[in-house]
């Protein structure tokens, strides 16, 4: 009775487990419709400044440096220049902006949310593209939209589900490396020089490292690698190391790697 209860407690309507690659268990609190539009309405803000930007240069163009325009550029063309960046706008501002923001837009970011995967990874431009153009669909059907996301666990509309995506709240505190935690570790420094420059880890797994290596100390040597070898045998495959290396020393080497530069976390 007394696990019912505590399955019954946590709200799962906001709460989205996602099983990231490496087998790690997430917990995301999930975006609602409400604080969504907010982020959306802070984007069309951005979208208007800009176009209202582009719009006050060419006029200044037109205006206060005619000779430029007669004989350079045509008066059309200006026109035609900010039709363009309105289209633009309209249609690759969101996509732009979560393809290479790491799922982020102004708008989120101002209100502490992402847009992911479900495999808990960065959303790659295609989902992005697939997620924001199916947008229009959700507006066509209004406030069906959001009986809609109401009745599925990640609260995901018509482009979410397309996409695979969904829009989660990033936690208020993030787990930060720290580079001279294995600064006398020499086993470790050997292996991590033996990584390539260019391998990378996702947020999901940089956050692991952290909080493994935040505890190990308190546990017993051999029950390090028991700890470790989940998160180590997929990375250590990814690596090509030998199995003879032990997890926890796996991990170790991947955390100063890491460390090493902050553009290994993806």
């Amino acid at each position: 009775m007394e696990n019912e209860h505590d399955e019954q407690s946590e709200p799962l309507d906001v709460v989205y487990d996602v099983i990231a690659p490496e087998n790690i268990a997430f917990k995301y609190c999930v975006a609602g419709p409400f604080v969504r539009s907010v982020a959306y309405l802070i984007d069309c803000i951005g979208m208007v400044l800009y176009l209202f930007a582009v719009a006050f240069a060419l006029t200044f163009l037109e205006e206060y440096a005619p000779a430029f325009v007669t004989y350079f550029i045509d008066g059309d063309v200006l026109l035609f220049t900010f039709i363009i960046n309105l289209v633009l706008v309209f249609w690759f501002w969101t996509i732009l902006f979560e393809a290479f923001w790491r799922g982020r837009t102004p708008g989120k970011f101002f209100l502490g949310l992402r847009t992911i995967s479900i495999s808990g990874r960065p959303i790659t431009f295609t989902q992005s593209f697939v997620r924001n153009t199916l947008r229009y669909a959700d507006l066509m059907i209004g406030p069906l939209a959001i009986v809609f996301m109401a009745a599925n666990d990640r609260m995901a509309r018509l482009g979410d589900l397309a996409a695979g995506s969904v829009v989660v709240q990033e936690p208020r505190r993030k787990r930060k490396l720290r580079a001279d935690i294995l600064k006398n570790d020499k086993a470790a420094h050997f292996i991590a020089e033996q990584i390539p420059e260019d391998f990378t880890v996702s947020q999901s797994v940089c956050d692991a490292l952290a909080l493994y290596m935040a505890r190990r100390l308190q546990f017993h040597p051999a029950l390090r690698n028991r700890l470790a070898e989940p998160l180590a045998t997929p990375l250590r495959i990814t690596l090509g190391f030998s199995d003879k290396i032990e997890p926890d020393l796996c991990l170790r080497a991947i955390y100063l790697h890491t460390v090493g530069t902050d553009r290994r976390v993806t």
